[in-house]
């Protein structure tokens, strides 16, 4: 509907396979929403079928594909423009309409972390807050401000 999957290639050597994701109908309300669904896939080469996959990455036009940079050189620009002495973190982590509901807690162990497969909720997971504390930080020290978080 809003995309499709072009210049799709596979390594059987290295079970790598590469695709452009080419967005191609306007945007509803100024925001791209889509879904990848993915079948067959093998961790390894050898394995068989519907083994999963690792490490996917989806990197934005201009970008190297082995780029290992989390935030886009314009989100930090818009950051660095403005005479900001600190971000506010509360809809980045999700503070307002997390679960638990205060007084209850999370537990640390069981916060979003930087490996999960989104930094939204994942109430499938029982992860229902926003990013992970990680990217907070590493947000804050690229941008050389400070935080304002709530929890």
């Amino acid at each position: 509907n809003d995309g499709r999957v072009a210049r799709l290639g596979y390594n059987s050597k290295t079970g790598l396979t590469t695709f452009e994701f080419v967005v191609t109908g306007p945007p509803a309300a100024g925001q791209y929403m889509f879904f990848l669904e993915f079948s067959n896939c093998k961790r390894q080469p050898g394995d068989a079928g519907e083994t999963g996959f690792t490490d996917f990455k989806m990197i934005r036009p201009g970008y190297p594909a082995d780029s290992k940079q989390l935030f886009t050189e314009a989100f930090i620009k818009a950051l660095t423009g403005a005479d900001f002495t600190a971000i506010r973190f509360m809809p980045f982590t999700g503070a307002n309409g997390s679960v638990p509901v205060y007084p209850k807690v999370t537990e640390w162990q069981d916060r979003k972390l930087s490996g999960d497969a989104s930094q939204t909720a994942i109430p499938t997971l029982g992860k229902m807050d926003g990013a992970c504390w990680e990217y907070v930080i590493r947000l804050a020290n690229i941008v050389r401000m400070d935080v304002w978080i709530n929890i």
